[in-house]
């Protein structure tokens, strides 16, 4: 027969027991959640923001207006509670010892994340979308290991007296003849610029409208003069001028000016949504038009966005349009390099406003 332990001996344990869920429940569990938290939200707001990339190339392949909301800030409050209750009774029942004690311990936990968002928009809007990405950044991303040629023939509109056109004249003959041989001068370009024989250089102190040239390297290496006659006789270029001033001006240049315009992000964006394929449904509903013309200019850029009515089952990012789905596939290289591109250069254009915009919050607990 089991003895019956005495009323002090099982407050003492009851008592213990509930320090012990209380000292759980007030312990700083905060630092430990840091590391898992700060890699989910990277992966979520890395995941959004491709995604909304791809959507808004989607979106311009249909005549849509793009939408940009940034994720401003990610503040999440970790809210840690306990509760003990402890009982006892001490009496007598039919005339013998009737004793009790007993209680009951409680943890309750909640995360509770606040996410503000800024719609991207107004004044903001056009100094990051709208205005042509500035000429250095171009090579310093050339010196950073992005991939050349397509660097070159995604950013610039024109070089020189090459013009590179945009997407609405990919759609014609002329258009496509002048995009190869953009290419070709973009391949000569990195020919010359690998040999070291030019560079883009910036004088701090010159007004920055005059302040950035590109030089050319004498040399008397048989190779390297035929290299640099080439590139400068594609570009319209005096042969015996070796640093030349870069400038926006195509009518009034200089002997020693070299146009040098570069593409805004709308504008390569809206390069770019050639790459995205409308699926047949989207034809018949005639939400979407194809020409064959359309189709070759298509071939010409450097990402593919592959669609159809289910959701692929692995993509390096995709997204819902009109009922239909829209997609990178995981394998394509080509594709993932020029979308990350984009994106980094969305990223490299952003702005500080003055004033603060106007922000939503949502609490997401």
């Amino acid at each position: 027969m089991q003895t019956q332990q005495p009323l002090h001996v099982r407050a003492r344990r009851a008592c213990v027991l509930a320090v012990a869920l209380l000292a759980c429940a007030c312990s700083s569990l905060g630092p430990g959640n840091v590391v898992p938290d700060q890699f989910d939200y990277n992966q979520a707001i890395g995941r959004a923001s491709n995604e909304q990339m791809l959507l808004n190339l989607v979106r311009l392949r249909y005549s849509d207006v793009p939408v940009f909301l940034g994720v401003n800030s990610v503040l999440t409050q970790y809210i840690y509670a306990g509760s003990a209750n402890l009982t006892g009774a001490v009496g007598t029942a039919a005339g013998e010892a009737a004793n009790s004690v007993g209680g009951t311990a409680g943890v309750r936990y909640i995360e509770r994340p606040t996410i503000t968002y800024s719609p991207l928009s107004g004044q903001e809007f056009a100094e990051q979308v709208m205005t042509p990405i500035p000429a250095e950044l171009v090579f310093s991303l050339l010196q950073s290991g992005w991939p050349a040629t397509d660097l070159l023939t995604m950013g610039l509109e024109r070089l020189g007296e090459q013009r590179n056109p945009l997407s609405q004249a990919l759609a014609t003959e002329a258009g496509r003849r002048q995009h190869r041989e953009f290419r070709e001068t973009a391949d000569l370009i990195l020919e010359v610029a690998s040999r070291d024989g030019m560079e883009m250089l910036r004088e701090p102190q010159a007004p920055e409208s005059r302040g950035s040239f590109l030089v050319f390297r004498e040399s008397a290496e048989p190779e390297m003069k035929r290299l640099v006659e080439e590139l400068k006789d594609a570009l319209g270029l005096a042969p015996d001028v070796w640093r030349f001033q870069v400038t926006r001006n195509v009518i009034e240049c200089d002997e020693d000016q070299v146009t040098f315009r570069v593409r805004s992000l709308l504008d390569l964006m809206g390069y770019l949504s050639r790459g995205v394929r409308i699926p047949p449904v989207h034809l018949e509903q005639q939400l979407g038009r194809e020409t064959e013309e359309g189709l070759a200019a298509s071939a010409l850029v450097p990402l593919r966005v592959h669609s159809g009515p289910e959701r692929p089952a692995a993509a390096f990012v995709s997204v819902n349009y009109e009922e239909q789905w829209f997609w990178i596939e995981t394998g394509d290289v080509q594709s993932k390099k020029s979308f990350g591109l984009l994106t980094y250069l969305f990223l490299m254009m952003a702005t500080t406003p003055e004033g603060s915009g106007p922000l939503i919050t949502v609490p997401a607990g």
